[in-house]
């Protein structure tokens, strides 16, 4: 059977291209949505991460920072004035960082927040300076404006650090609904791909009389392509039982076909960062080929008969090892 003069050949470069145009879409897709979503966690942590902790530094040191200047009215260690000094230098630098790294656009919640622990440290600075010399009149400045501010910092920092952890949900659920339209999408160009490959497929089986060998060729492609079979052992099984295939024939139609799969599983895998051990990749690409060439020579040499034992034996011997592995490893 002359294959060019066929009216299929057209049907097949349409199915197969379908297949191959469908799974580049997916690929590149996929990689796009994960690449979006790499981003936007990543801009997650460093930004509202770190203006959560800058937050939270704000406000542990205004905290020490006024018990040590109680302490120091209180009891009159000159000591506890210079950690209380201390601390309030400190914030002003963390102040300028938290301002400078702040991740949304509206600061009306962090000027607030800003406002209120600098008029806090004006007041805290005039007791500094009296209690070093008067400490019975800084005593009421402690309860009547230093305390009230000091409730002030502590409302607006709890505004502030509820404004960032709902821009965080808000990226959060951005990424969902996007992920969400991506899946449908692809599920979507999924339906119509399989529709067009099988009417493809119903044309072909239509105008050919009997089968040929580029037939099935072309079946085993629309399996592999919309059934999901990656050429292991179940696709061994539908190449020797369903289509027909010799044995060694449908080995190496089976190697063949999960040469590609593998391919573009790694290449897919990688492009994400899961970088392989190369001593164990080049353990495996030297362990295969020499498999490939002795198994190859042996194959060759041997009857059908005696090769379907052996790949008995290897399909039972497999099979029992994932079995141990499974349940008693």
């Amino acid at each position: 059977m002359n294959f060019k003069n066929m009216s299929i050949k057209k049907n097949l470069i349409i199915g197969f291209g379908t297949t191959i145009l469908v799974s580049l879409i997916i690929i590149v897709t996929s990689l796009v949505m994960m690449s979006s979503q790499k981003a936007a966690y990543q801009d997650i942590i460093d930004h509202y991460v770190k203006a959560n902790q800058l937050v939270s530094e704000c406000r542990i040191d205004y905290n020490i920072a006024a018990r040590g200047l109680r302490d120091a009215v209180l009891s009159g260690e000159v000591s506890n004035l210079d950690t209380a000094t201390s601390k309030m230098n400190q914030l002003e630098s963390v102040i300028t960082e938290l301002n400078n790294n702040f991740p949304m656009d509206d600061k009306t919640i962090l000027n607030t927040f800003i406002n209120t622990m600098q008029e806090w440290g004006t007041e805290a600075a005039k007791i500094v300076q009296v209690a070093r010399t008067d400490r019975e009149s800084a005593v009421p400045m402690i309860t009547e404006s230093c305390s009230p501010k000091l409730a002030a910092a502590a409302t607006a920092g709890d505004s502030l650090a509820s404004q960032l952890q709902a821009g965080q949900e808000e990226i959060i659920k951005q990424q969902n609904t996007t992920s969400t339209i991506g899946i449908f999408a692809i599920i979507a160009v999924m339906v119509v791909a399989t529709v067009v490959v099988m009417i493809m497929a119903v044309k072909i089986i239509r105008s050919i009389a009997e089968p040929s060998n580029q037939v099935r060729g072309a079946l085993v492609g629309f399996i592999c392509g919309f059934v999901g079979a990656g050429g292991g052992m179940m696709m061994l099984l539908v190449l020797t039982s369903v289509l027909g295939y010799e044995l060694k024939t449908a080995v190496g139609t089976s190697v063949f076909i999960m040469s590609f799969t593998a391919f573009t599983g790694a290449v897919s895998h990688m492009a994400i960062g899961g970088l392989p051990d190369l001593s164990a990749l080049l353990l495996c690409i030297l362990a295969t080929l020499a498999g490939a060439q002795s198994s190859a020579l042996f194959a060759n040499k041997a009857s059908p008969a005696v090769l379907n034992r052996i790949t008995g034996v290897v399909l039972t011997v497999l099979g029992a090892a994932m079995l141990v592995i499974r349940f008693f490893l």
